[in-house]
């Protein structure tokens, strides 16, 4: 329409670009990147269920996940912090999956990063949460494994 365009964000008045919608407006992290990220999890977390055959709604998008499930000595926590006995700076992975009856733990963190940044937190997701998966281990006696999904 041959009009000018302002290059602005309307959302924080910085410069616009794909990766900063995607990824990098400041007013968007705390609402939208949180809502996105958790709808991942939730998915991920409601397709556990149902391939480990806990009861679960058909349809996903009606699914509401409870934060911590057991059933037949398998424990499933959805966005739930970890108590251990020592500090452990990360302590809230996404998703934690105890298999008491394999005695393996893995620990599950989520990233939707954009192309530019999936480097960046393909190693520092694993390595956030190592001091949780050391206490995991030691705590439950299972063998314990970050997962990044």
């Amino acid at each position: 329409m041959k009009q000018p365009t302002d290059s602005k964000c309307m959302m924080c008045c910085k410069a616009e670009h794909i990766k900063h919608i995607a990824e990098g407006s400041t007013i968007l992290v705390p609402s939208e990147y949180t809502i996105r990220h958790n709808k991942a999890a939730g998915y991920i977390c409601w397709t556990i269920r149902q391939h480990i055959r806990i009861q679960a709604t058909d349809n996903y998008a009606k699914h509401i996940s409870e934060r911590v499930i057991n059933v037949n000595g398998t424990t499933i926590m959805w966005d739930v912090l970890v108590i251990t006995g020592q500090t452990a700076l990360a302590n809230r992975p996404d998703i934690v999956l105890c298999d008491k009856k394999e005695k393996t733990c893995p620990l599950i963190a989520i990233a939707i990063p954009d192309e530019s940044n999936f480097n960046t937190k393909e190693t520092k997701k694993p390595s956030k949460y190592k001091d949780l998966e050391i206490e995991v281990s030691r705590m439950w006696k299972v063998r314990r494994k970050v997962c990044q999904l």
